[in-house]
């Protein structure tokens, strides 16, 4: 599906259901800032080709806060189950939404391996809990999740070319009228996101892109599916 954009083109925006998940882990909040890791255990088939890792900032919301993360070998080794990744995760003042970082995965891995994920260091908040997680290679889906995937725009609606976007946003709810909640994907490379944990009923999706100024644009199309 295919929707103009304030600022940029039109995204495509698809998802598919899968079974209901076990919950997520519970987060341990300070007084001040914290970040944590949305889960202790995430999980991705070689097919999928990425894990996607989520992190979360709460607490009090006043000035920036950056995070860095790494990867660990566990059963999966870097090199040839999946890609050894560091990095760093920022937020904003004010910012909680959540965010999200790739590590790729071997597509020639034989999975039920895994490997682990790690926060590191934190610049203007504490540790949270968890840490760390673990990731599973399956080969099979993720059960209790909704895959999205979606097509980069190239192009401004002014004709002007637009280089790749330095990210996207997702909102989601449980009305097309109440997409209150947001994840953002601080990586234009990123063009699917696997969503799990979200309770039974009928789902709203829709998608964002931001360029490199900051600009964000109009909403795409908003998607549904029942869980």
């Amino acid at each position: 599906m295919q929707v103009s954009l304030l600022r940029l083109l039109p995204l495509a925006l698809s998802c598919a259901l899968m079974l209901p998940a076990a919950p997520v882990s519970a987060q341990t909040a300070g007084p001040g800032p914290t970040v944590a890791l949305t889960a202790a255990a995430f999980s991705a088939a070689p097919s999928s080709g990425l894990a996607l890792i989520s992190a979360r900032r709460s607490g009090a919301v006043s000035g920036p806060v950056i995070v860095t993360f790494t990867t660990r070998n566990g059963t999966a080794v870097a090199g040839i189950d999946y890609t050894a990744t560091t990095g760093s995760l920022s937020w904003a003042d004010g910012d909680t939404s959540p965010r999200v970082f790739a590590v790729p995965i071997a597509s020639t891995s034989q999975g039920n391996r895994g490997f682990s994920v790690a926060l590191i260091s934190a610049s203007g908040a504490s540790f949270g809990a968890p840490l760390s997680a673990t990731v599973e290679i399956a080969a099979a889906a993720t059960p209790g999740a909704v895959s999205l995937s979606w097509s980069a725009p190239t192009v401004n609606t002014d004709g002007t070319a637009l280089g790749n976007p330095s990210g996207y946003n997702i909102y989601y709810g449980t009305s097309a009228t109440g997409l209150t909640q947001k994840i953002s994907i601080d990586n234009g490379a990123v063009l699917t996101y696997l969503m799990s944990n979200l309770n039974a009923g009928t789902w709203y999706f829709a998608l964002t892109a931001v360029n490199t100024s900051g600009i964000e644009s109009g909403l795409s199309t908003i998607v549904s599916t029942i869980i």
